[in-house]
């Protein structure tokens, strides 16, 4: 026989039992059974297949078998029975129907359960009570205390505990509880979860198990509740506590004015600074500027710019005193905000931003990079511009002027412009530039103040040619002249010495170059007169040269016989030779050659520079106007400078002594000589052969002696003036053992004669 639960395992209509009001035992078929043990301490079994348990009143077990099972155990103090570990089920809590879901994860056996009302669980392995299925979670106690001061200790599940009177102690184990301390001065340990903790009246206290500073605490002023949340994972959890006075963390005990930080607040507006360039800043905030309403509370303060980035360099802050110090140079010209930050202990904080203005002062300019030593030719055009970094202003929009003069402030030669908008020098040096020119650069800013730099210029020479000019120069018939060319030539380098390089030979003459004064000796072919020229090169002995021609003029000669001839020269250069006889000779103008010859002849040179040699005889001779040499030769002659009245007349007049001595038929009278002056007495050194001459053309000082009488002194008083008569004397030996030699009577003498005016070197043509 078989039942209709027999027919299909673990499904089809199962059995519908109902217990009575004692302790029953149900058990059900392996169909989808329903089970109701009513009152008493039932125990129902499901068997197989779906079935649903209610166990009712009382103290029930229910065992619901194979199959998806619905158990739910009533009032009093129930039992589920599982057939596996507990180990081996998923199991699951919803807080809105207040079920727990035990999924067995070994097939065929409990299948997936839904249990309610259980107090306790029954698995293979051991009891377990509902707090113990899913950790923080599941219905837990609701526990009531009474008017004395109770203990309550709830479960591992969602407790519900009230203290009501008395100072109780309340304790809420794990998950999410509700604790109420009611009146009475109550302790409330929410344990793990998320939980509700209410002291009511009393002075009450609340137990955390973490330090102060793990929790985030808030305060919501509408509900007037903390918020608590445990930073550290699986302690506290996140409670949220009304009512509660006193909160005993593991590091210490705080009232309830001591949990939510009030922040600081600006209580005085930092007012805006001002500080110069490189003026020392020292400025502290005012002691009230910032302040906190916690008792005790202290803050900390930190300054930054605006913009959270770090003060400058040059300015400082001392957080201990809230001082700013610091000295700002021209970089830190402008306006900065400056954010100021006060911090109490618990982190809070509140900022104020101030302007710190530092205002400019003049800096003036200074060297960048001293000015170069240059160097430009001469005859070049010479360009240079002062570099742009030459001079610098570290002043924010400050512009210098430059201006160029010499070292002492006058004015740039004329050569050298320097142009103060494009800063540039340019110029051409000429031959006087060259040299090393020192240039002060000046810069001025705007507000006047300078800076100077040298500038070293070197002008360097370049050869300049020599020019030359054209000359001309007279001689008389078979007579040779040396000609001074280059005394019109010229070079305007400086130190540069011009000598003669080169001649070329003239048409009627022969051209050489004297060794001794490095001037052309033009010597006219014998026996012609007339105008003939040369070419000659002066050098400057760097390269650079340059001509001229020389026109040189031979005067004819005009001839006497040996009777007394009256003998006129032209207007020119005229060469006369008289010969024997009395003559009279006027030479006229022109640089005239005269020779007497024998015979007491009157001989006129006339004007220009006449060389006059009256030969034998007493002969009389004007030299006229000019600078003449007179000879008187043999003979008593009287020698007249100028015209037998002139006297005086400033030309320079040489008188030549170049005869044998002879006292009596052999002594001149010269007539108007000027001493000191240009007129010389020439002493031909064969004649006047004691003479010893310091120099190759003159008389030593200690060789000349004037006085009344006219006798040596010593044994070197050669040449001897008798200042009371006017006569010369000769003394070959000095000392006056000889007879002195009277050669010369010096008549209107002007000046006082001395030893300069003598000379020992004759001059052409004597």
């Amino acid at each position: 026989m078989k039942n209709f639960g027999q027919l299909v395992p673990h499904a089809g209509d199962g059995l519908t039992l109902v217990g009575t009001a004692y302790s029953d035992w149900l058990a059900g078929s392996t169909g989808l059974d329903s089970l109701s043990g009513l009152e008493g301490n039932d125990f129902l079994d499901g068997m197989d297949a779906d079935d649903v348990l209610d166990g009712g009143d009382g103290d029930d077990t229910l065992f619901g078998g194979g199959g998806d099972d619905r158990l739910d155990g009533g009032s009093g103090m129930d039992t589920a029975i599982l057939r596996g570990n507990f180990a081996d089920y998923a199991i699951s809590y919803d807080s809105v129907s207040h079920q727990y879901t035990l999924v067995d994860q070994a097939p065929e056996r409990d299948g997936t359960d839904i249990v309610h009302g259980v107090e306790n669980f029954a698995f293979a392995d051991g009891m377990k009570n509902f707090g113990q299925l899913v950790p923080h979670a599941g219905d837990g106690l609701t526990l009531v205390g009474t008017a004395y001061s109770d203990w309550l200790a709830g479960s591992t599940g969602l407790d519900s505990l009230s203290g009501l009177e008395g100072n109780d102690f309340l304790d809420g184990m794990d998950a999410d509880d509700v604790l109420d301390g009611g009146d009475g001065d109550d302790t409330l340990f929410g344990g793990g979860g998320d939980d509700r903790l209410d002291g009511g009246s009393g002075m009450d206290t609340a137990i955390l198990r973490g330090n102060f500073a793990d929790y985030a605490i808030s305060y919501d002023s509408v509900s007037h509740q903390y918020t608590l949340v445990d930073q550290a994972p699986e302690r506290d959890g996140t409670d949220i506590v009304h009512g509660v006075e006193n909160f005993a963390f593991a590091d210490g005990m705080k009232k309830i004015g001591q949990l939510v930080n009030t922040a600081p607040v600006l209580t005085q507006p930092i007012a805006d600074q001002a500080v110069d360039e490189d003026a020392t800043l020292s400025f502290s905030l005012p002691i009230g500027t910032f302040s906190d309403a916690d008792a005790g509370d202290t803050l900390s303060f930190i300054a930054t710019l605006a913009d959270g980035s770090a003060l400058p360099a040059w300015l400082q802050f001392d957080a201990s005193t809230r001082t700013f110090t610091g000295t700002p140079d021209n970089s830190a010209v402008g306006r900065i905000e400056i954010l100021v930050a006060a911090t109490d202990s618990a982190g809070a904080s509140v900022s104020d931003v101030f302007a710190l203005q530092v205002n400019n002062t003049n800096d003036a300019p200074i060297v960048g990079t001293p000015l170069p030593s240059l160097q430009t030719n001469e005859d070049a055009p010479f360009s240079y511009s002062v570099a742009s970094n030459a001079f610098l202003d570290i002043d924010s929009g400050d512009s210098l002027s430059l201006s160029a003069t010499l070292p002492d402030g006058s004015t740039l030669p004329s050569w050298l412009s320097f142009d103060a908008a494009t800063h540039t020098f340019s110029g051409t040096p000429a031959n006087a530039d060259v040299g090393t020119l020192q240039i002060r650069v000046t810069a001025t800013d705007t507000a006047g103040a300078t800076a100077n730099s040298t500038l070293t210029l070197n002008v360097l020479n370049v050869n300049d040619l020599p020019t030359a000019a054209n000359d001309s120069a007279s001689t008389h018939y078979n007579t040779p002249v040396t000609i001074d060319v280059r005394a019109n030539d010229g070079d305007v380098d400086a130190g540069d010495t011009l000598t003669v390089s080169a001649v070329t030979q003239a048409s009627h003459g022969s051209v050489t170059i004297d060794a001794a004064s490095g001037n052309p000796v033009y010597t006219p072919l014998a026996n012609w007169n007339g105008s003939d020229t040369f070419i000659y090169t002066v050098s400057d002995g760097h390269g650079g040269s340059a001509s001229a021609t020389v026109t040189v003029t031979v005067a004819g000669s005009i001839v006497g016989t040996d009777a007394a001839n009256t003998l006129n020269g032209t207007s020119g250069a005229d060469s006369i030779e008289a010969k024997g006889g009395d003559d009279t000779i006027d030479a006229g103008a022109g640089n005239d050659y005269v020779s007497g010859g024998s015979g007491n002849d009157r001989i006129t040179g006339g004007n220009g520079n006449d060389t006059l040699n009256a030969g034998d005889g007493n002969d009389t001779i004007y030299g006229s106007a000019g600078a003449d040499v007179i000879i008187g030769g043999a003979g008593n002659d009287l020698l007249y400078g100028g015209t037998v009245n002139a006297k005086g007349d400033g030309s320079a007049d040489v008188f030549v002594f170049n005869t044998a001595l002879n006292a009596s038929t052999n002594k001149d009278i010269v007539y108007g000589f000027e001493a000191n002056a240009m007129d010389k007495i020439a002493l031909d050194p064969t004649v006047f052969s004691a003479l010893l001459g310091g120099t190759t053309s003159g008389v030593d000082v200690g060789e000349f002696r004037a006085s009344a009488g006219g006798n040596a002194a010593d044994a070197n008083d050669y040449l001897l003036y008798d200042t009371s008569t006017g006569n010369l004397y000769y003394d070959a030996d000095g000392n006056g053992a000889g007879a002195k030699l009277w050669f010369a009577t010096l008549s209107g003498l002007s000046g006082s004669l001395d030893s300069s005016d003598f000379s020992t070197a004759l001059p052409p043509g004597a």
